[in-house]
């Protein structure tokens, strides 16, 4: 959405600064498809006392139909992928709404997954993701008659969870079907498969080695929160082949201890490939995200990091905290004195043949001075 949009600059405009009215302005940008980033730069610009989640609250109480609760349910986890949290009784509160203008369970499963709740083991939390995860099925197979027979009891244990994938997945031949797996995963507890490894990871595997156009995308709903252990996540690492982007992916949202060390050892193992590939910003976007700048200076992914710093601020986007002062103070305070001065030539335009690591040392070492 252009953020200049004339009805809601001019509802913006008209508030006057009152708090109700920016944030019913902002709301109304917001359902338009106002990204996480840009609605939270407005609201600074603005002055506003309010956080992004509130002024998605308000889009809540002004919803009047179901159109409005399921337009707020696809902002919400869109903006949950761009790293914005939502209080527990936030998430409540638009699912109770959800319920209450009828929007089917089914479209509520992706709003569920966000909720801290659902790892429960047991309880009334995992019996309506059983719920919702029955009727998930129902919708997207019409056609079979062990989902049409299939009940929540079935799959509040893990046997139960475990047939209904063995006997579903292989039918799995659409893309809203793949993605109905991908968000019941999600949700689902940690539940062991075979070989020890969860049902999670057996679907990630799968959509690593998978060849589908739509795998990272459901890797993505898939990790949207951890739901992989460590081990699982090692030996997904490990058997990376050539899917190795989105086995970095994998390894950048199961967020376990030891991620740090998979990722550089898959840059370092696949480097040719790292050369070749075209790294995608959101990939590097996470790295940076998950504080792993340093981390990443010598591996070959670091002239792609680098290059989406200076495109950062050269090219007209979004504004990011990752600007070429944030890069050369991080270089600097890890003692990184040749990458950071030769960061600082590359924003003054000294010629390449001058890029040398001296002339990148005495450069930085001038700054300092300064």
């Amino acid at each position: 959405m252009d953020v200049t949009n004339k009805v809601y600059r001019r509802s913006l405009e008209s508030s006057r600064g009152c708090a109700e009215g920016v944030e019913r302005a902002l709301a109304g940008a917001a359902r338009a498809g106002l990204r996480g980033a840009a609605l939270a730069s407005l609201l600074q610009c603005v002055g506003a006392r309010a956080d992004v989640p509130r002024v998605l609250r308000r889009a809540l109480v002004d919803a009047a139909h179901a159109d409005d609760v399921q337009v707020l349910v696809t902002r919400i986890i869109q903006y949950h992928k761009e790293g914005i949290k939502f209080p527990e009784e936030f998430l409540e509160e638009v699912m109770e709404k959800a319920t209450e203008y009828g929007l089917p369970p089914h479209k509520q499963l992706g709003l569920l997954s966000l909720s801290q709740r659902t790892r429960v083991q047991d309880g009334d939390d995992l019996l309506k993701v059983a719920q919702f995860t029955v009727d998930l099925f129902k919708t997207e197979w019409p056609e079979s008659e062990y989902a049409q027979q299939l009940t929540e009891t079935q799959l509040v244990s893990a046997a139960g969870r475990a047939a209904a994938l063995r006997a579903l997945a292989p039918a799995a031949d659409t893309r809203a079907r793949r993605k109905a797996l991908a968000d019941a995963l999600a949700c689902w507890p940690h539940t062991l498969g075979s070989e020890g490894r969860s049902l999670q990871c057996e679907y990630a595997r799968e959509l690593l080695v998978s060849r589908a156009p739509d795998a990272l995308l459901l890797l993505k709903l898939l990790l949207r929160r951890p739901v992989l252990n460590d081990q699982e996540v090692k030996w997904l690492a490990e058997n990376a082949s050539e899917a190795f982007i989105n086995t970095i992916w994998v390894v950048l949202l199961s967020r376990c201890d030891c991620s740090e060390e998979l990722l550089r050892n898959l840059l370092l193992e696949h480097k040719d490939l790292v050369q070749k590939e075209e790294i995608e910003e959101d990939l590097i976007k996470e790295i940076l995200d998950q504080g792993m700048f340093i981390k990443m200076v010598s591996t070959p992914l670091y002239s792609s990091i680098v290059n989406y710093i200076l495109n950062s601020e050269t090219l007209e986007r979004e504004p990011s905290p990752y600007t070429i002062k944030w890069a050369t103070t991080e270089l600097t305070k890890a003692n990184y004195l040749a990458e950071a001065g030769h960061l600082q030539l590359l924003t003054v335009g000294i010629p390449t043949a001058l890029h040398g690591f001296s002339q990148s040392v005495l450069y930085c070492k001038n700054m300092l001075k300064q």
